[in-house]
């Protein structure tokens, strides 16, 4: 449109290339075991073919090379013959092609690009099966050329700080068993000074080996590889090699030993907040931090000084109080009528203290409500919020200005039935289940295992979607009209969660916020299907909970037919066939639950489905993946994850 309005330029034509032409590049993959089919995920645009060749880097001449250059002393030292992970932007850019290799696998892939030429994402499976580092390439089809450096290893360098010392692990890749009786060579630089001129300079080289012990461990003396020097790891045998990059061997971190005993004051108030005028009623013990207390503190009958400083660090109470047989103090601070508002510190100096606020409240005249959709819209529809302002004797506010912001985030809308233990580990404490791997793509299983809260979710920013700033209506009222399917088409994976904030600034220039939220889902409910145990013998009774909710947990009732699927597992990886067994016609109730019961018959792998249909008619499918185990075990029969942790039940007691 722009050249038919403008003209064709050879900018516009190169933008206009970028778009519809055949495009493709290899996104980050990081290093990956030997032998296991290492795979790379490749981002293309338009295009139906590629062609993708891969070459062996030579890496034992390029650690060589660089040890004999550092040996050489050169002054300066160039830092970009040092990185050893940039070998593919120095065979290609730097035509440093004496590292580069033989071809070892040629291999082509059919494409199907997304319409309206937007970007899809493949898997690409390679034939590489050999340890080392391999330069890979990618011609499309009339398009242009990406390239990627692969690193598969076969033997992994753990390195671990000890207070004296680094103490390295030489482990298989795949296995992780320790590998004793290899020989691990330390080659370190660093550049000294030899007189006052800056540039009186000269680089000092350090190198020494070592033999892995039988449990595959090396330990490093500090005196021996002094922190000052970057230091070269490579670990060979007659077949394998392993390297670390230049780094320092900082020995660890001593932890600071406290004292056993520690003395410490704890505090308390009546309250955490007051107002100008307030009477602050405060206790304080002061004791020995010790698991052996005795009945009466050392410190009864000793006097201490109590003190109180407002926000800005002024003291404005201070009396000296006897501590009771127990180390207790207690007393009582009348604040100003003219105090300052913030927050204020009550402490025992050198033992400690607590803080509580002082701050004036002011009643709001008028409030400010966000109204949208009371129930989860479908990702890629359009809905409606309502911001209203009324005063509190009930008339709308006429004469304000809405600023308003529109906040969309990715929403993990997540539900667990209640457990007793809910309250002390949180919900979906005691589910165990992983998501197969091995389904098919696109398979729907809702209740597993939870993200352990250790490990964080990857931080996500919001994005803001609409902003603006508009006088209110004379009914009160502003409507704002919101699109998800932009939305939808970039982010049609996830669902979303659409925070509204609205300022409004009446006529005598007070603000007043309010906020309401909307989530736009991808399905209208969702469907959790939970056998009471991880796994079930042949002959043992199998009970069946099916939970129909919204993303936001709200239960919902329908028709549920309840389907069970042998699953019969194919050699190679391939998807595995579903037989139907046997159905069962359910209801959802008013909380959204039916149940159902069965006799596992015979030993396998079972997958069952519930598909619940609501009030609208629309269908939403959950299913769970069942193991059956018999006497005899039959390993066609059973397909897991590489690493699974299957219970017998959802709790324990001590002793069981």
């Amino acid at each position: 449109e722009c050249i038919e309005r403008f003209g064709r330029t050879e900018r516009r034509a190169k933008r206009l290339k970028q778009i519809e032409g055949n495009w493709g590049r290899f996104e980050p993959v990081q290093g990956q075991a030997a032998g296991k089919g290492a795979t790379l995920q490749f981002r293309f645009r338009n295009a139906t073919h590629v062609r993708f060749t891969a070459y062996r880097i030579k890496i034992d001449l390029l650690l060589e090379d660089i040890m004999r250059y550092l040996e050489s002393k050169p002054m300066p030292v160039d830092r970009k013959k040092l990185n050893i992970s940039n070998i593919g932007y120095r065979i290609v850019c730097r035509d440093e092609r004496r590292y580069l290799g033989e071809q070892v696998a040629e291999w082509e892939m059919e494409l199907e690009p997304a319409p309206r030429h937007w970007d899809r994402r493949v898997t690409v499976t390679t034939p590489l099966q050999q340890p080392g580092a391999y330069l890979i390439k990618a011609q499309v089809r009339d398009g242009n050329l990406s390239r990627i450096v692969m690193w598969l290893s076969e033997t992994a360098i753990v390195k671990k700080r000890l207070a004296d010392g680094t103490l390295l692990n030489l482990l298989d890749a795949r296995d992780g068993r320790p590998l004793p009786g290899m020989q691990v060579q330390l080659f370190g630089f660093r550049i000294v000074r030899r007189g006052p001129g800056r540039r009186d300079l000269r680089l000092q080289i350090s190198r020494f080996s070592r033999e892995s012990d039988g449990e595959g461990k090396v330990l490093i003396r500090s005196d021996e590889a002094p922190q000052e020097f970057q230091w070269l790891i490579i670990a060979r045998d007659d077949r394998r090699l392993a390297f670390l990059g230049f780094s320092s061997l900082w020995p660890g971190w001593r932890q600071p030993q406290w004292p056993a005993v520690r003395q410490r004051a704890f505090a308390i108030t009546d309250r955490p907040v007051y107002k100008p005028g307030d009477t602050v009623q405060f206790k304080l013990w002061v004791r020995q931090a010790s698991y052996e207390l005795k009945a009466v503190s050392i410190f009864a009958g000793r006097p201490f000084q109590v003190q109180i400083r407002d926000p800005r660090g002024t003291k404005v109470f201070q009396k000296l109080l006897v501590a009771d047989e127990y180390g207790g103090i207690e007393g009582e601070f009348k604040l100003p009528q003219n105090a300052s508002l913030g927050r204020y510190s009550l402490s025992v100096p050198r033992y400690g203290g607590t803080w509580f606020r002082v701050e004036e409240y002011r009643k709001p005249e008028y409030e400010v409500t966000v109204e949208g959709p009371k129930e989860p819209i479908k990702l890629g529809e359009a809905f409606s919020v309502t911001i209203k302002a009324k005063y509190y004797f009930g008339e709308p506010v006429t004469e304000a200005k809405v600023k308003y912001r529109v906040m969309r985030r990715a929403y993990r809308g997540g539900w667990f039935p209640v457990r007793p233990w809910d309250w002390l580990y949180g919900p979906g404490y005691w589910c165990q289940r992983s998501m197969p791997n091995w389904l098919p793509r696109g398979a729907t299983m809702h209740m597993i295992a939870r993200r352990p809260a250790w490990l964080p979710w990857p931080a996500e920013p919001p994005e803001l979607v609409a902003e603006g700033e508009i006088p209110i209506g004379s009914d009160g009222t502003v409507q704002i009209q919101l699109d998800t399917s932009l939305t939808a088409e970039l982010f049609g994976d996830r669902d979303h969660r659409y925070e509204i904030i609205a300022e409004v600034t009446d006529k005598s220039r007070r603000t007043i916020v309010g906020s309401g939220h909307v989530v736009a889902a991808r399905k209208a409910f969702q469907v959790f299907v939970a056998p009471h145990r991880g796994y079930y013998r042949v002959g043992d009774t199998v009970k069946v909970h099916i939970d129909a909710r919204t993303i936001e947990g709200k239960p919902v009732s329908g028709d549920c037919k309840l389907v069970l699927y042998r699953l019969v597992h194919k050699p190679g990886g391939d998807p595995p066939d579903e037989v139907a067994v046997q159905s069962w016609q359910l209801q959802t109730d008013a909380e959204g639950r039916a149940r159902a019961v069965m006799k596992a018959s015979a030993a396998g792998q079972y997958r069952i489905s519930a598909t619940v249909t609501d009030a609208d008619g629309r269908q939403v499918e959950g299913a769970v993946v069942l193991t059956i185990i018999g006497d005899a075990v039959d390993p066609s029969l059973f397909r897991f994850n590489d690493l699974e942790l299957a219970l017998d039940k959802e709790e324990y007691r001590p002793g069981d």
